[in-house]
């Protein structure tokens, strides 16, 4: 809609309101963008990227931190499993390649 539309919306009885991010939502997604973008980046030039499923967890719950870090560890664990090191080094863990 025109900013117009938008400010009759909001000051003239009647009319229907437009709804319209804010601010901060505005910042806090185009800081996502940004950060998934340089992401993207860095996975090309690693040898292991490890990205754990933390989606259903909000961005601002300060609250779920103990639940967070142990879903990154619970998920390193796993990565870093032999056959994750075997697959990566073409070795065991413990077994250096002659």
């Amino acid at each position: 809609p025109s900013p117009w539309r938008v400010l009759a919306g909001r000051f003239m009885p009647g009319m229907k309101r437009i709804p319209v991010p804010g601010l901060m939502n505005v910042v806090m997604k185009s800081t996502m963008i940004a950060g998934m973008e340089r992401a993207g980046r860095t996975r090309e030039t690693v040898d292991l990227y490890l990205s754990p499923q933390v989606q259903r967890i909000g961005l601002l719950r300060w609250d779920a931190f103990d639940q967070l870090v142990e879903i990154g560890y619970r998920h390193a664990i796993d990565a870093l499993s032999s056959e994750s090191v075997e697959r990566l080094t073409g070795s065991t863990p413990g077994h250096r390649p002659s």
